[in-house]
């Protein structure tokens, strides 16, 4: 359980920390800080905290492109620490309320790799998702069958199960908001949904296909084996690329991770944005080697299994 916040948002940020305690998930929750005050009244605090300071964003930087853009990329970088090691994350903004546990949920999406709120309104259209219309709910166009109408995705709540296809679309995330285009406006949220839609209807007359016999998970095609016909504009190509990118990432950085288990267990305290990392079992240990190894041998993936979660619960992300 993650989040990020800074001074600017300390106040929802204590009141994430106060919902996720008092639905016992405190043991395995921290909030990653973006400047060192903010750093210092967490620790003060006794909340688990990340070292994740960065210059120029202790304030909103919402009114900020390239401070917006380097936040977007911090939260796909911090995802990608916790799948180097072996772990699943669910990340979530600071104004999110957790009200229940959402793993029960999360766990009958076993298929999926990544999982997304939305912004879709259209509750009832969302709960039928094997209805296959060609024409999507306004926003909600993500069910299987739907060729036409908007789909959008929303980064307030996000999961990534531990795979090697959550880990492509976590790198491709971060290239894409780490490309040299750094004056244009691409918060995270759309740098995800660029990357979704770039390959979401690769189905028969560009629909959408189900990776669930339900329709609640379904199937991204960012490289599939026959070509497809991709909309102009949107972000696509950009898209596609930062997939190449990504991966290519990962790869270099398998090869400098490859280390004994004595190794990990030394260089543990010194890894970036820790304060404390408590003593691990050499199964942990090794379970983060196998990790990086299967990184280096694997072909880049083509695809991933997508969960865009129910609409009745996570609209636009913040209440569960």
């Amino acid at each position: 359980w993650l989040a990020i916040g800074n001074t600017a948002f300390q106040d929802l940020a204590f009141n994430w920390i106060a919902h996720v305690y008092k639905i016992r998930k405190e043991r395995e929750s921290a909030i990653a800080a973006l400047d060192s005050t903010f750093l210092a009244r967490l620790v003060g605090e006794g909340v688990p905290a990340l070292d994740q300071t960065a210059p120029a964003l202790t304030n909103d930087v919402r009114s900020s492109v390239s401070g917006f853009r380097k936040y977007g990329s911090i939260k796909a970088d911090l995802v990608l620490k916790f799948l180097w090691r072996s772990r699943s994350v669910l990340l979530s903004d600071v104004d999110v309320v957790w009200l229940r546990d959402p793993t029960p949920m999360l766990s009958a999406l076993a298929q999926a790799d990544v999982f997304s709120s939305t912004d879709c309104l259209a509750v009832k259209a969302d709960d039928n998702r094997t209805a296959h219309q060609k024409v999507g709910a306004l926003r909600c166009a993500y069910a299987p069958g739907n060729a036409h109408g908007h789909a959008a995705f929303n980064t307030g709540v996000l999961a990534f199960r531990n795979t090697a296809r959550a880990m492509a679309v976590a790198a491709a995330w971060r290239a894409r908001l780490l490309s040299p285009e750094a004056s244009k406006w691409l918060d995270d949220q759309l740098a995800l949904n660029e990357l979704v839609w770039s390959g979401m209807r690769s189905g028969v007359e560009r629909s959408v296909r189900a990776a669930s016999p339900n329709g609640t998970v379904i199937l991204v095609e960012v490289e599939p084996q026959k070509p497809i016909y991709r909309p102009p504009g949107d972000g696509q190509s950009a898209a596609v690329a930062s997939w190449k990118t990504g991966w290519e990432d990962l790869v270099r950085e398998s090869s400098q991770m490859k280390l004994t288990p004595r190794q990990k267990r030394r260089s543990a305290a010194d890894l970036e944005g820790e304060i404390v990392v408590e003593m691990r079992s050499e199964i942990e240990i090794e379970s983060e080697i196998e990790t990086v190894d299967a990184v280096g041998r694997q072909r880049r993936p083509r695809s991933f299994a997508f969960a865009p979660l129910a609409a009745r619960h996570f609209c636009a992300g913040h209440v569960y």
